[in-house]
């Protein structure tokens, strides 16, 4: 048997071990060939995107180049109006400091004029309070009338003045018409006063003639013809330097519209990241798959190639057993003391004609215990220990029945991936972009620049070539078959004839030692006349307890009833029915090969052998007549 188990690990098992690293191979080159055509096929993807992103940066640096050539074109254009809008904003605040220091005069002026004839006319009202009104006095006040109305003509003088003014105004710009508003203001506010100095001169003229004489001072109007000046000179100049800065704010916004229009700038950033991320390489599966492998099969090729010098092993254990097996003999007279060899045979004659207990031949259940030496035929016992043997021989077959399937199996499955798994699979395809501008003008020429550049004409392909990740298992030995059915097949013989050899080991030793066997041999012979002296003894307890034991189970039956309920039944009708006679000691049922004895007086029944070992008597009823026989 270890033989055999060499033989099966360095066969099947070995081809297993063989067949799984090659599926753990091919599933690691599978792993591996993914990886490097996924990683292909990511790059041959990005390349694509990566020239368009160098076409979109070169026409970002043309472009950018296109914004530096109009800026530095627009620059002379926009000094020169910059430069022209300073020019403005100087002219514009000295218009501006010249109509405040104009009017500001003017309004000076226009004060003391007018504070002057005030304080005149209350000087003169003061000294009139004090005179009579005499005649000369009223022929002075006549007088002062007339100077009254040569005031009224210095007045009429006036309004030919704002009359040169407004003429001077006539013209159609809108300095003039701005004049042209101020005059006809001003006019009416120096007609309305004029007819209020009027209404007033009236007025005092009927309180009297010397009331008369003051409101000659009184013409404040006089100092009004100063604003004239305003009008003419500082009102202009404010309204120039108003329309300078209109100009001013006007040019200035169409400048930055001009610039932003043709001022542009680009700041960006063209980044791709792609990855290809794996729990663990192959080189790392392979490792740890060859370590587990290994772990797992080093006892089996480490007990393979123990086996493998099994048959040395096997002599010096044959070698052992044999010197522990002569101790044993030799030192314990019960080791190994169950054959009745022909020695013993001759022993028991020996006693028998010396007129002492013979214990030949045996007793049936004596047989079972015992093996003849002599007979070609395997004994009870020597059965019993080769169906243990065949048991141990039946769980090997199955083992070995399961090693050899799973190893034709897993070839078998490994062989389907060869044949059907020559897998090629192609992937490819192609890119392609153009963008085409149509026109000829600013707008088109600016596409064109930019979007010229955004060309893409790529192909890309990857191959996943499986067939180089096929396995190639190991066939098994179809041999093994043959080889194993016929090593267990010897082993099957070898079992049966263990029994013989066993016989003959016992022979062997007999011969070197013939003392020690008819020792052994008388040993042998006192235990199986101890034994039935004590079996006796037994067997008077056991056929008593038996016999009641049969008759209570004889009258549950319906042929026990019948006898024991009506015996008319049993005397006529019984013998026509089966009977089937067992021994009440051994229970041994009749079967034509077995002589019974029968009680005549109890009715119990005993085989011829039982019958014997009791001496003839019935102990049940210890009877030792009346006893019949068939």
């Amino acid at each position: 048997m270890s033989i055999i188990f060499a033989l099966l690990l360095a066969g099947p098992v070995v081809n297993i071990v063989y067949n799984a690293e090659q599926a753990s191979q091919s599933m690691v080159c599978t792993q591996e060939l993914i990886y490097n055509q996924t990683s292909i096929l990511r790059g041959q993807l990005e390349e694509p995107i990566r020239i368009i992103e160098r076409r979109i940066y070169e026409g970002l640096v043309k472009l950018k180049k296109i914004a530096n050539s109009i800026k530095n074109a627009i620059a002379p254009v926009t000094d020169a109006v910059e430069a022209f809008v300073n020019g403005l904003n100087a002219a514009k605040n000295a218009l501006e400091n010249a109509a405040k220091e104009c009017s500001n005069g003017i309004n000076t002026a226009q004060s003391k004029c007018e504070k002057g004839i005030n304080n005149a006319k209350s000087e003169c009202e003061k000294a009139l309070k004090s005179v009579d009104p005499t005649r000369d006095i009223i022929n002075f006040g006549k007088d002062v009338a007339n100077t009254g109305k040569s005031i009224g003509n210095g007045l009429e003088q006036e309004k030919n003045a704002i009359e040169l003014a407004k003429q001077l105004m006539g013209q159609e710009s809108p300095l003039q018409r701005y004049g042209i508003y101020l005059k006809s203001k001003n006019a009416e506010t120096i007609t309305n006063k004029t007819r209020l100095h009027k209404k007033h001169l009236l007025k005092r003229s009927k309180r009297g003639v010397l009331h008369k004489i003051c409101v000659v001072l009184d013409i404040e109007a006089v100092c009004k013809v100063v604003q004239v000046a305003n009008v003419l000179v500082c009102k202009p100049i404010k309204f120039i330097s108003t329309v300078i800065e209109g100009a001013n704010t006007a040019v200035n916004s169409v400048l930055n519209d001009v610039i932003s229009f043709f001022y542009f700038d680009f700041d960006g950033d063209i980044s791709t990241i792609g990855n290809i991320n794996s729990s663990k390489t192959a080189a790392q599966i392979i490792s740890q798959v060859k370590e587990d492998i290994q772990s797992r099969t080093k006892w089996i090729l480490t007990v393979s190639g123990i086996v493998s010098n099994i048959l040395v092993i096997t002599l010096l254990l044959l070698f052992l057993k044999s010197i522990f097996y002569l101790k044993k003999f030799l030192s314990k007279d019960r080791y190994d003391n169950i054959y009745i060899s022909r020695a013993f045979k001759t022993y028991d004659q020996q006693c028998k004609e010396q007129g002492k207990p013979s214990v030949l031949p045996l007793k049936r259940k004596e047989c079972r215990n015992y093996a003849d030496t002599r007979s070609p035929w395997l004994s009870s016992k020597e059965i019993d220990h080769a169906k243990t043997g065949i048991t141990k021989i039946g769980i090997h077959i199955l083992i070995a029945t399961v090693i050899i399937f799973f190893d034709y199996v897993l070839y078998f499955v490994l062989k389907l991936i060869d044949r059907y798994g020559n897998l090629n699979i192609n992937i490819g395809g192609n890119s392609y972009l153009n963008v085409s501008v149509e026109g000829s003008g600013f707008i088109s020429a600016f596409l064109r620049a930019f979007l010229s550049t955004i060309k893409l004409d790529s192909d890309f392909g990857v191959e996943f070539n499986l067939t180089t990740c096929i396995p190639t298992p190991s066939k098994p030995d179809d041999n093994n078959i043959y080889k194993f059915s016929f090593l267990y097949f010897f082993a099957f013989v070898f079992l049966i004839m263990q029994a013989y050899g066993l016989r003959l080991r016992r022979k062997i030793v007999t011969f070197f030692y013939p003392e020690r066997d008819i020792e052994r041999i008388k040993y042998l012979h006192e235990k199986i006349r101890h034994q039935r002296k004590s079996l006796l003894n037994w067997l008077t307890q056991h056929v008593i307890s038996g016999n009641k034991q049969f008759h209570m189970e004889n009258r549950i039956t319906f042929r026990g009833w019948m006898e024991y309920r009506c015996p008319i039944f049993a005397k006529y009708f019984c013998p026509c029915l089966p009977k089937y006679k067992t021994c009440i000691s051994c229970e041994n049922k009749e079967d034509g090969r077995i002589r019974f004895h029968q009680c005549d007086k109890c009715q119990s029944n005993y085989c011829e052998e039982c019958f014997g070992d009791m001496k003839y008597i019935c102990l049940v009823c210890n009877a030792k007549s009346n006893m019949s026989k068939w």
